[in-house]
Formats: structure tokens, C-alpha cells, sequence
């Protein structure tokens, strides 16, 4: 009984205030951070922009995951 409650008033939150605006959104802020990785690759050469995407995804990875690991952290003291 108490899944169905969470989830009811989990729906009735939503519907009542929507997703954030953009600005405050993470997945917004992933997309351009991905935006941005494209931005700054090389151009030029199958080897730079491979290496190149390899550490995109890697600081990605260290980056987001360490921001949702410090939040989940600070939610809990």
C-alpha cells in the first residue's frame, strides 16, 4: 500500500510542477557538456578524435558521477 501512495503522490508532484526549466535540469547540463565535447574535438584524424572521445567520456563519467555521489553524500548527513 505504501508503493502505491509514493507513486500516486510522486505522479500528483509532477503533474503540479513539471520539469525543471533547462538551467536546472542535469540532463540538460549533460547535453551540453556533449555539445560542448563536440565542439572542442579534432577534426581531423580517426586517432585524435577516437582519444579524443575516449577522455570525453571518461571526465564525463568522473564529472557527473562525481556530482551525483557528492549530492547522494550530502543528502545523507
Amino acid at each position: 500500500m505504501d508503493t502505491i501512495a509514493i507513486l500516486l503522490t510522486a505522479y500528483v508532484i509532477d503533474i503540479a510542477g513539471g520539469d525543471p526549466p533547462n538551467r536546472l535540469h542535469p540532463v540538460a547540463w549533460m547535453g551540453n557538456w556533449i555539445s560542448l565535447g563536440r565542439k572542442l574535438a579534432p577534426k581531423n584524424g580517426n586517432r585524435k578524435s577516437f582519444l579524443f572521445g575516449c577522455f570525453w567520456v571518461v571526465l564525463s563519467i568522473i564529472l557527473f558521477g562525481g556530482l551525483a555521489l557528492a549530492r547522494q553524500t550530502a543528502s545523507t548527513l
